[in-house]
């Protein structure tokens, strides 16, 4: 594979070298996840656009300024609901209108995001509006890289540092994809790559009508060309198979649902697949990765 450590060009050793001496320590901090060397988390950020060094220092401003406003290294164990909303909106509030959730682990041992974009109310756009849902999402993925990737990598037994998605779009018509639901796909694939590069391993879209792949194809010039290549638009269900085990599928697609997600229905249930909301659950033991502060 290529930009990892063992696989490096003498330029982009050059690059990794040059890019190690502009980022503060205390900001690479905030970034890497809580298993991974430093030299992985930068590798991430070089290798999402090409190892061009300023490219990507302007783009970890950004990112820093972004996680700045929220916070989001003070407030880790708080809710991602809170942290947008100000808790004026709760997650059962979101995910009654909204379903998606994270819960179980693909073949690779990543953790799998879950939306049922085809069964969102498009009243949920209006209450708590496109911009601040794409925001929350962006948040989620946050607990999702510093808490779930390290825990799924000492599952694995090696380095995981993506996560996986599906998209469902069963019920969705031409007209509640719409501009809204279009940003709101739009805006939440890219915000997570600007700010987590190169942590969505691959995202599944099933269930897709007819002339989904014309609005995919215009949608998809406003992605990151290496983004766009872990987007898979699959004919059916079915084919989840070649890369979820069955125990992890939910029984909507042909899965047991014993060792994942149970039902789409749980997507509803906030306690049904939502165990970082609060932050690290406590059920888990000890933090491995804990940061002893001396």
């Amino acid at each position: 594979m290529w930009g990892r450590p063992n696989t490096l060009t003498e330029k982009e050793s050059q690059s990794l070298a040059e890019f190690r001496t502009i980022i503060p320590a205390l900001e690479l901090r905030e970034v890497k996840m809580a298993n991974e060397a430093d030299d992985a988390c930068l590798l991430r950020v070089l290798r999402a656009d090409d190892f061009q060094v300023s490219v990507c220092k302007e783009a970890w401003d950004k990112s820093m300024k972004w996680r700045r406003k929220h916070r989001l290294w003070d407030r880790l164990n708080d809710s991602a609901t809170d942290i947008i909303f100000n808790g004026n909106i709760s997650l059962d509030d979101i995910v009654r209108k909204y379903p998606f959730g994270v819960k179980g682990r693909d073949k690779k041992g990543r953790p799998i995001s879950y939306k049922l974009a085809g069964k969102t109310d498009q009243s949920i756009f209006d209450e708590v509006g496109v911009e601040n849902l794409i925001q929350w999402e962006a948040v989620v993925a946050s607990k999702t890289v510093h808490y779930l990737l390290p825990k799924c990598a000492i599952e694995s037994g090696y380095h995981v540092e993506n996560y996986a998605q599906i998209v469902d779009l069963d019920g969705i018509s031409v007209t509640s994809f719409g501009s809204n639901m279009k940003t709101a796909i739009k805006g939440s694939i890219k915000l997570c790559g600007d700010n987590f590069p190169e942590t969505m391993g691959a995202t599944y879209i099933i269930n897709a009508p007819w002339y989904f792949r014309t609005i995919w194809a215009v949608v998809r010039t406003f992605i990151e060309p290496e983004t766009v290549k872990k987007v898979h638009v699959f004919s059916s269900p079915d084919e989840l198979k070649s890369v979820i085990d069955l125990d992890m599928l939910p029984v909507e697609y042909g899965g047991t649902g014993k060792l994942g997600l149970g039902s789409l229905n749980d997507l509803y249930t906030p306690e049904a697949c939502w165990e970082l909301e609060a932050g690290r659950p406590d059920s888990w033991g000890p933090d491995p990765f804990a940061i002893i502060e001396q």
